[in-house]
């Protein structure tokens, strides 16, 4: 690869000064050489300098392009390309892969999904840390679990967070609405008040990610999870013709069926959501915090700055459960063989 232990190890305490909030990703390697040749690449693979390729999708917070930028600044010979993939999680992965399995050293290093963790480490698209290279004492224990695979670590723990409901706060006084909905029903009810305001004319209620993909799979786990079911039990059997998993299913059938969502939400991922919420198309959204700098522009390209607050996911009983936040440029990467 192009860069060793030396340069990775830098990279982490650099980029980890300089940004915010985070989850978590995956391991490194050594030269293609060192990589086919070594069944243990470890320890060796992490020596050296070197430029280092970027891999990850678009930088929506700017935080990846700043922390690269400050980087490149102070490491002249090491410097970071960014290599951007697509806004899509499922050709995300696939580029990704498509990378490993031709054995290319385009990709140094990988912003990858904590789910997809196993399946890189176990086909060995990833490499292990090196046991010193990461401080996981310090680190939030789930975040390090998702990192690791057969009781080694893979990956560097960056940050972790969970989606948000954001609202309308200027519509919601409009319609004298004192607090955000904590369920289902409360957001519907106060929809209706809401779309009935001449300023919210044209609006929708409410908009998630439901385009068929990781988007939609996310949303139907936590909406499965608001009505007291689960999507899989702790054996990783697959619970999903429970009564408590229909009902939560039935939420987002129904809000299509009743006009709570508006029908191109079908097709909505995070930055469709977050386009449509940021024109004031939308009363309510579900996204991730990441979305929130695109909200808060100052620059006229925002119609809600000022206008729009976050709270918790409503649910069928009080605030939903949340589920694990996939990465976005600005998280720790990952080094690949």
């Amino acid at each position: 690869m192009r860069q060793r232990r030396h340069t990775w190890q830098t990279l982490l305490t650099t980029t980890a000064t300089v940004a915010v909030a985070a989850v978590a990703l995956t391991g490194c390697g050594g030269t293609a050489t060192e990589a086919k040749s070594t069944p243990k690449a470890t320890a060796a693979s992490f020596e050296g300098k070197g430029p280092i390729n970027y891999v990850s999708n678009r930088d929506a917070s700017g935080a990846a392009n700043k922390t690269i930028e400050e980087w490149n600044a102070a490491h002249p010979e090491e410097k970071v390309t960014f290599i951007e993939l697509p806004d899509s999680a499922d050709q995300q992965r696939q580029q990704l892969i498509q990378n490993a399995q031709i054995k290319s050293d385009t990709f140094s290093v990988l912003n990858l999904d904590v789910v997809w963790t196993s399946e890189f480490a176990a086909n060995k698209w990833i490499l292990p840390l090196p046991a010193d290279a990461v401080p996981t004492d310090k680190m939030i224990p789930a975040t390090v679990n998702a990192a690791t695979y057969r009781d080694t670590l893979v990956g560097a723990p960056y940050y972790t967070d969970g989606a948000l409901f954001y609202f309308r706060s200027d519509l919601l006084k409009a319609a004298g609405i004192a607090a955000p909905p904590k369920t289902w029903d409360e957001m519907k009810t106060a929809c209706k008040s809401i779309l009935a305001l001449p300023e919210a004319a044209g609006m929708s209620c409410y908009a998630g990610q439901f385009d068929k993909n990781e988007a939609l799979t996310v949303n139907f786990s936590e909406a499965v999870a608001s009505a007291g079911g689960h999507v899989v039990d702790a054996d990783g059997k697959p619970t999903v013709d429970t009564a408590e998993a229909k009902k939560g299913l039935n939420l987002l059938v129904d809000g299509f069926k009743e006009g709570l969502f508006p029908s191109d939400a079908i097709t909505y991922l995070e930055e469709q959501g977050r386009r449509a919420f940021q024109d004031g198309k939308l009363v309510f959204m579900r996204n991730w915090p990441f979305v929130h700098a695109s909200l808060s522009a100052t620059d006229g390209s925002s119609k809600v700055n000022g206008k729009f607050d976050i709270t918790s996911i409503p649910g069928t009983d009080g605030p939903r459960r949340l589920h694990p936040r996939r990465p976005q440029p600005g998280d720790l990467p990952v080094h690949p063989e």
